[in-house]
């Protein structure tokens, strides 16, 4: 039952330590300069490939963030999820990225099983989330040999033995039956992206597939919110103008804090919105440091100087109310501090 479970089904070059491939680990190992056994941006070379490949958010890729992107990038681990995508596009007879009931191909009772919102419109998300599910159930049980639900390492394919850690909500040491279904889930959307975006474009001649060329996007900027309004139409799996959680993988709290109308979707308008944002309080914030150096106050503008990183970093990160109540700290400090004649 292991190869039905598309990111653990591959036909992986020789193994090294913990399922990993000998090649991944020394690419890793090239790429890792200060030794430290994670991958900056800066040693990645790629920044938007390092957006798709952190995970948890931290600023640095681990083995498994990095091994988990290259198979994204290689378009690996979609198992049968292909040929259920084959089928969706075939059964789509007016290709506007959904199915109705009456081009829904095996009937009613499984079009409303599929149908998680119950809008009358089966997405491939949608699609890829019940075929999962399905695939779950009958792994666990097929590879739960102590019977207690749940799988621990020894129980799990070698090749999934890498994934462990990042799949470990819980952080028990082993995977249940959600914990597996959610790392899944979204490997496969990721990798249904990658193949979308990337599909049209010939290859380079001789290219290699490593680790961070191929999951370019037209960005208009290096900040998460421009990143997301220049994949916005590529991660938009379903073609109706938005972004749902299952079609992007983001923090909850920046997910939140981009969907303005709370409607759990991230269309273009809440992008423009959050954009414009983030470009008043850049305006806003150079304006402070201007301010700070004409008064020509040595500790103010040390703390310039170190707040500046931060700042930099929130913005970056998408995280733009954590960036306005920092400069709104800054300017507070600013205006209570007497100036230094």
């Amino acid at each position: 039952m292991a190869g039905a479970i598309g990111i653990w089904c591959l036909a992986a070059p020789a193994q090294g330590q913990d399922g990993f491939p000998e090649p991944l680990q020394k690419e890793f190992a090239t790429l890792d300069k200060n030794g430290d056994g994670k991958l900056q941006k800066s040693e990645l070379g790629d920044e938007q490939a390092f957006v798709h490949g952190d995970v948890d958010k931290d600023g640095v890729l681990t083995p498994t963030e990095a091994y988990r992107l290259h198979l994204i990038v290689q378009g690996k681990g979609l198992g049968s999820t292909q040929k259920l995508v084959d089928g969706f596009r075939g059964a789509d007879e007016d290709k506007n990225g959904w199915l109705t009931l009456e081009e829904f191909p095996t009937g009613k009772g499984s079009f409303e099983a599929m149908d998680r919102d119950k809008d009358g419109k089966l997405t491939l998300p949608e699609a890829v989330r019940y075929q999962v599910a399905l695939e779950m159930a009958e792994f666990v049980l097929d590879e739960d040999l102590d019977g207690d639900g749940k799988l621990s390492r020894s129980e799990l394919p070698k090749t999934a033995r890498p994934f462990l850690d990042l799949a470990d909500v819980d952080k028990d040491g082993k995977l249940n039956e959600k914990e597996i279904y959610q790392l899944v889930v979204e490997f496969r959307l990721a990798v249904l992206a990658s193949k979308q975006e990337r599909a049209g474009k010939p290859s380079r001649p001789g290219a290699k597939s490593q680790l961070p060329s191929s999951l370019k996007t037209k960005s208009a900027g290096k900040d998460a919110v421009s990143q997301l309004q220049g994949a916005l139409e590529a991660l938009d799996l379903n073609k109706d103008g938005k972004l749902e959680a299952s079609e992007v993988v983001l923090s909850r709290a920046l997910f939140t804090s981009l969907d303005q109308n709370g409607d759990h979707a991230i269309d273009a308008a809440e992008l423009r919105l959050a954009a414009g944002r983030r470009d008043r309080l850049v305006e806003r914030a150079r304006a402070i440091g201007k301010r700070i150096k004409a008064r020509k106050n040595p500790g103010e503008q040390a703390q310039l100087i170190a707040i500046k990183p931060e700042l930099e970093g929130l913005l970056s990160a998408g995280r733009i109310k954590a960036a306005e109540l920092l400069v709104d700290e800054v300017e507070l400090r600013l205006l209570r501090a007497p100036q230094v004649r």
